[in-house]
C-alpha cells in the first residue's frame, strides 16, 4: 500500500507467498490493526478502503501464511501514518570489507542489517553504487539489496581501501554512505620450468635451479628425483664416468608456504 497514504487513498497489501514443498496457499491469515487495535471487519481483506481511515491514523497488517495443513511464521508489514509525512532511510555504519585477492565475483553483503526505513518495507528500497574509487580493480553492483564486489585484476591486491559511495531511496528521499573496501593479498604459488643443459663425457656443468614467484618471494629450491646416471651437487651435475646419453633429475621450488609444479 501506499508508505505515506493520503486520506483519500485506498490501502492496499501485496506480499509473496513461497513454500519449500510447493503446496498451493490456501487459508492464509491477514489480520489488520489501527492505532495497535485489531480490525475485525477487515480481516483477510487486501484492501481498506479510503472511507475506512482518517488522517494520523497508524496502520499496519500480520500475516500469518498457510498451505491448507500447516501455517507458517507470522509477518508484520511495515506500518504507514494517513496524511503522515515521509522521513528519509537512515543508513547504519557499515564495517570495511575485505575480500581476497582474485575471489571472482564471490563476494556479497545484503544491505538488510544496514538501512532502516520508517515508512517503507525494506523490499521497497532501491539502491544504487554511486561511485567507486578504483573501478578498474574492483566492481560493485547491486542486484536488489544485497552488494556484489567483485576482483578484476589479476593478482591485485591494496593496503588503501577502495572507497564506494553507495544510495538507497525510499521513492522520495535519497541517501548516500560510503564504503571501505580492502582487497587482501593472497599467497600465489611459485613456478618452476624444465632446464635443458649439455656436458662433456667426464666432465661437469653448473645448473642453476631457477623458478617465478608474483609475490616476489625469496625460493628455496629442492631436488624431488635425483638423476639416475650422475650427481646433482650445490648446483653442479657430474655424470658417473664413462657414461654418455641422457640423463635426469626433477626439482621444486617453495616460497616458505607453498610449493611450486615439479620441472
Amino acid at each position: 500500500f501506499p508508505s505515506v497514504p493520503l486520506e483519500t487513498d485506498d490501502l492496499i497489501l501485496s506480499y509473496v507467498y513461497t513454500d519449500i514443498e510447493n503446496d498451493p496457499e490456501s487459508g492464509t491469515e491477514i489480520t489488520w490493526f489501527k492505532d495497535g487495535a485489531e480490525q475485525g471487519g477487515f480481516a483477510n481483506q487486501l484492501t481498506i478502503p479510503s472511507s475506512a481511515t482518517s488522517c494520523d491514523e497508524v496502520w499496519y497488517a500480520i500475516i500469518t501464511p498457510s498451505d491448507g495443513m500447516d501455517v507458517g511464521e507470522s509477518v508484520q508489514t511495515n506500518s504507514v501514518t494517513v496524511c503522515g509525512a515521509n522521513t528519509p532511510p537512515v543508513w547504519a555504519e557499515i564495517p570495511p570489507q575485505h575480500i581476497l585477492e582474485d575471489s571472482g565475483f564471490d563476494n556479497q553483503l545484503d544491505m538488510v542489517e544496514y538501512v532502516s526505513d520508517g515508512e517503507q518495507a525494506f523490499t521497497q528500497l532501491n539502491f544504487t553504487v554511486d561511485s567507486n574509487s578504483d573501478s578498474i580493480n574492483l566492481d560493485a553492483e547491486f542486484s536488489g539489496s544485497v552488494l556484489i564486489l567483485s576482483t578484476i585484476t589479476e593478482n591485485y591486491f591494496t593496503i588503501n581501501p577502495i572507497v564506494l559511495g553507495l544510495i538507497v531511496t525510499d521513492g522520495f528521499e535519497t541517501v548516500t554512505t560510503l564504503l571501505d573496501v580492502f582487497i587482501d593479498p593472497v599467497n600465489d604459488t611459485p613456478v618452476v620450468e624444465d632446464i635443458t643443459a649439455e656436458v662433456n663425457e667426464d666432465g661437469s656443468v653448473s645448473i642453476e635451479l631457477t623458478g617465478m614467484d608474483i609475490d616476489g618471494d625469496s625460493l628455496t629450491f629442492s631436488v624431488v628425483d635425483a638423476p639416475i646416471n650422475g650427481f646433482y651437487v650445490d648446483g653442479v651435475y657430474t655424470p658417473i664416468t664413462d657414461f654418455n646419453g641422457t640423463d635426469s633429475f626433477t626439482y621444486s621450488a617453495s616460497d616458505g608456504t607453498d610449493d611450486s609444479n615439479i620441472a
